[in-house]
């Protein structure tokens, strides 16, 4: 979830929030040092971070049956989507999961070190991409091996800073 300036993960806003809760039950006191805190969320924003959750967790559900486990069983589907979404367990969605770890669990993954082309390709990409999202206003891209893209940019406004009407010496 996007709050201010920083990218929070919405399992994050909801424990804060629970952690409040349980702060101000046992000692009211603290409910003036929470307070600034919970005004400064919009209306409806624990509602969608639960909503958020859900609809991840679904999607990846979804995305495991249709494509890796398609025909095959789907409460492995299930079950690696709800390990995916355990928040405890991973606590960030910048950690990284190893293929081995991967393995166990169940994910159908190819180590590059495996397939030359793989090992060959995955860098080039990775990097021209990198390149595109530091050198360039591209936020987003999405392009197939045919050649064909689409491509979101920022666009950036300027509004000039008005100057107080301030007397000159």
């Amino acid at each position: 979830m996007v709050f201010g300036q920083m990218t929070v993960p919405a399992h994050t806003i909801l424990q804060e929030f629970e952690r409040a809760k349980a702060d101000v039950s046992t000692n009211p006191m603290l409910a003036h040092l929470w307070a600034p805190r919970l005004v400064a969320l919009p209306p409806g924003y624990l509602n969608l971070c639960e909503q958020t959750i859900k609809l991840a967790e679904a999607k990846v559900k979804q995305w495991l049956g249709q494509y890796m486990f398609c025909g095959k069983n789907p409460a492995q589907a299930e079950a690696i989507a709800k390990w995916l979404a355990s928040f405890d367990e991973h606590q960030t969605h910048g950690r990284p999961i190893g293929i081995e770890l991967a393995r166990q669990k169940g994910l159908n993954v190819t180590a590059l070190e495996d397939n030359q082309a793989l090992q060959e390709g995955v860098p080039s990409v990775f990097h021209a991409t990198m390149v595109t999202f530091q050198s360039t206003v591209c936020l987003k891209v999405i392009e197939n091996h045919r050649g064909k893209g689409r491509y979101a940019v920022a666009q950036l406004f300027t509004q000039p800073v008005p100057q107080a009407n301030m007397p000159v010496p």
